[in-house]
């Protein structure tokens, strides 16, 4: 019985077949409303909106001056086998170095020197460099690493190979401003958060007040609402009840547009004026709908029980796949483009498109195949 749900919920089709057969309403479809990709807007406001924080003379002076010899050092290693066999040998790895093509890789720089404070002197030694002026600027980049890290494994969450959906999007922002806020004690990065704070507002403000990121985050099960305020769990909890009720009332109009309304039948009854005057709709009907979906939404809510959509009623559970079948990043595809680039090899240029598609398909559902 489980399986012939699941069958009905999610049914493959032919998007060529669909394309072809339905050229005539082509002009009545429309586009969702563009998003940008979360993971890039978070790169953005980790590599330009933080600019802002140097308008602090103070931090403009000490975060240069420090990034500067940790950049110094990168160049290093880079450009001399020697020197970077010599760090090798004192750290026992090499440093990370910053790559411009990969997210993060600036902070997980910066947070594996920190994580060799206690040896870095020996490097700089070793490599001619003026070393780092304590406890200033080794506490500076002890604090920078602080502040970054949220956006570093938001980045990380965000851009992740499964059970990542659009309803992560505004839990992982809330977590990202939850995380700033409690870094009050700070000396040096204060700039730095503000300018932080001032980014995600800039760039993310409409998705906060997305009803559809709203609702996609509200669907799954390991967030449900515990991430919004309290005055937005109310209007939120609102908003759910009156999807699920747009769903029910779509699905029912195929089957009332096929049925001809049932009215009350009065004609076995001598109908006089005063009985027309006095008839009144059935609104009870509705009235228990609208009940039956709040109860639904409240069980949800309460239920610790239901740990992930496989869990969820067959009502919400559709509402999940309508809202949360998007991702909040296009790293996802930009892995398939890579991976086609490999399957589409010299030795392969004829390929048609349709075994080029088959195998870049099964190349990547191999990691969703149960064993």
């Amino acid at each position: 019985m489980k399986a012939k749900k699941k069958e009905e919920l999610m049914r493959p089709i032919n998007i060529s077949d669909e394309l072809e057969n339905g050229v005539g309403n082509l002009f009545n479809l429309t586009l969702p409303q563009h998003q940008r990709c979360a993971a890039h807007t978070l790169n953005l406001i980790a590599t330009t909106d933080i600019g802002d924080a140097e308008k602090d003379k103070a931090y403009k002076i000490l975060s240069r001056r420090v990034f500067g010899k940790c950049q110094a050092l990168f160049n290093k290693q880079n450009q001399s086998t020697q020197y970077a066999d010599q760090i090798k040998n004192v750290l026992g790895r090499y440093l990370i170095t910053p790559n411009a093509t990969r997210w993060n890789s600036f902070y997980d720089a910066i947070k594996c020197i920190v994580s060799n404070l206690n040896k870095i002197d020996e490097v700089f030694s070793i490599t001619s460099l003026q070393p780092f002026s304590r406890p200033r600027e080794t506490l500076f980049l002890i604090e920078y690493c602080k502040v970054m890290q949220p956006i570093a494994k938001s980045l990380d969450i965000l851009q992740g190979d499964k059970h990542v959906s659009l309803g992560y999007l505004l839990p992982t922002l809330t977590a990202i401003n939850k995380s700033l806020k409690s870094l009050s004690s700070l000396n040096y990065c204060t700039p730095l958060i503000n300018a932080l704070q001032k980014g995600i507002e800039k760039r993310f403000q409409r998705y906060m007040s997305s009803s559809t990121c709203q609702i996609s985050s509200a669907l799954i099960p390991k967030f449900k609402l515990n991430w919004a305020s309290s005055e937005e769990k109310i209007s939120i909890k609102e908003k759910l009840v009156e999807t699920l009720k747009t769903c029910a009332e779509d699905a029912d109009s195929t089957y009332t547009s096929s049925q001809p309304l049932v009215q009350n039948d009065l004609s076995h009854q001598n109908v006089t004026e005063d009985d027309d005057f006095l008839l009144f709709e059935d609104d009870l009907q509705e009235s228990q709908n609208n009940y039956d979906l709040q109860k639904i939404v409240s069980d949800y809510l309460l239920n610790h029980n239901i740990k992930s959509p496989e869990d969820l009623p067959i009502t919400l559970k559709k509402a999940y796949i309508e809202y949360n079948t998007a991702i909040p990043s296009s790293a996802h595809v930009e892995r398939l483009f890579s991976a086609g680039g490999q399957v589409f090899s010299r030795r392969r240029g004829s390929m048609s498109d349709t075994n080029f598609e088959m195998a870049l398909l099964l190349k990547f559902n191999k990691y969703f195949i149960q064993e």
